[in-house]
């Protein structure tokens, strides 16, 4: 049985860049995601060089400004959440982030406990099937409990345990698919779809006006 204790630093700036970061990549922009966006953008700029018709200039438009939206949400998000994590901070006198995570039980579908102690001593316990998400970034981990509580674990701050053999517990927690990402990813699927369509016919155009 792997039990697991981890101290965490103080949240700062960085922490909450992290954070932001990693939440917006885990809930809207998951790797696929992120290809898709960069695949649409040259899609579109593609059809705004070589269209033929309105139609094809105006997918080309909208492909161009979606992805550059896009990306443009995205750093607004990270900020956005940065500052609000900073003022709650600031408002509540205390860190975002627990300093200490006790986790006893080998797995989360089986009896265990998660218990959090803040900076006060305060403690609360929750059970492990209380964790209904996770994911990750460069120096965390992130736990998502019932009711959206997150729960950060440094990855260099396991004084019981390690990253390895916490990955493998990871393994037997509940990931939930995020349904904005579904439906991201189902846009610019599709979009990605017509774009090639449009230049499809723009590769025929162009080699029957070839051959005349």
């Amino acid at each position: 049985m792997n039990d697991f204790i981890n101290i965490h630093k103080k949240a700062d700036d960085s922490f909450y860049r992290e954070y932001s970061a990693a939440w917006c990549r885990h809930r809207v922009l998951p790797l696929y995601n992120q290809i898709m966006t960069g695949i649409v953008l040259v899609l579109g700029i593609l059809l705004l060089r070589f269209h033929f018709t309105s139609a094809g200039l105006f997918v080309g438009i909208l492909l161009v400004c979606l992805s550059v939206l896009i990306v443009v949400n995205r750093f607004v998000t990270v900020r956005s959440s940065v500052r609000l994590l900073r003022d709650r901070a600031r408002t509540l006198g205390t860190s975002f982030a627990p300093s200490r995570v006790e986790i006893r039980g080998k797995s989360a579908d089986r009896e265990g406990s998660l218990t959090l102690t803040d900076a006060r001593g305060e403690e609360k316990t929750f059970p492990l099937t209380a964790i209904c998400d996770h994911f990750e970034s460069r120096h965390e981990f992130y736990l998502v409990l019932d009711g959206l509580l997150i729960v950060p674990l440094a990855k260099d701050g396991f004084e019981q345990g390690t990253c390895e053999q916490f990955r493998v517990f990871l393994s037997t927690c509940r990931k939930k698919p995020s349904p904005r990402a579904i439906i991201i990813g189902i846009g610019l699927t599709f979009l990605a779809a017509i774009a090639a369509y449009f230049l499809w016919n723009v590769i025929v155009l162009t080699a029957a006006f070839g051959m005349w």
